[in-house]
């Protein structure tokens, strides 16, 4: 194909002055030439002048100087928004694991919390009933225990005695406070001393 030496001029000057032959073509296209004769003709500008020996030979080194600078503009671009994208990734997840763990532990630790103010509402409730102290109900948290509490100082003001009943009760409270299951043996009850024993064998 015989080249077009307008054309030819046109597109060394363009590439002359730093633009890219990709950049080159498309004005061109714009400009109505047929995409098979610009490709040809590009093709033949670049092998005979900036690859060859030609008058230019050192000018496709600026071209391609120009076209590593943008790549490794847009590459460093390209790795800053990669490295804020692993950052927000990382920070949720760790936001995430945070609040999920928080809220595991608040789950675990409600219960023991509870069941440790009813062992110290249960053990002031006893050591009321041993001590025959009824100030001691006061201490008690819990506001239906502390009214247990109070009720049976209550019958016991009205009854002014302990039965043998009562004892027995107080023994059981003392063996339950003190951990002691030989206090179990002084209670005369034997249904009530079978189950204060009990309760010692299953606990261990």
């Amino acid at each position: 194909m015989k080249m077009n030496q307008k054309l030819v001029g046109y597109i060394i000057k363009r590439i002359r002055m730093g633009h890219h032959p990709e950049r080159v073509k498309q004005a061109l296209l714009s400009a109505g030439w047929h995409p098979q004769i610009v490709d040809e003709h590009i093709r033949h500008v670049l092998g005979r002048y900036f690859l060859g020996s030609g008058p230019i030979k050192q000018k496709p080194k600026k071209v391609l100087e120009k076209i590593k600078h943008e790549l490794s503009s847009n590459s460093e671009k390209y790795f800053i928004i990669a490295l804020i994208l692993i950052f927000v990734i990382v920070a949720s997840v760790a936001g995430f694991n945070y609040f999920f763990d928080f809220g595991k532990k608040t789950e675990v630790k409600s219960p023991v919390s509870i069941t440790s103010n009813e062992s110290e509402n249960l053990n002031l409730l006893n050591k009321a009933l041993i001590k025959n102290d009824e100030i001691i109900c006061g201490e008690i948290e819990d506001a239906n225990l502390m009214e247990q509490c109070k009720d049976k100082f209550a019958i016991n003001e009205t009854e002014k005695i302990c039965d043998e009943a009562c004892k027995d009760q107080e023994f059981l409270n003392l063996a339950l406070i003190r951990h002691n299951n030989s206090i179990c043996l002084q209670i005369a009850d034997s249904s009530l001393k079978n189950q204060c024993e009990q309760i010692f064998v299953k606990g261990g």
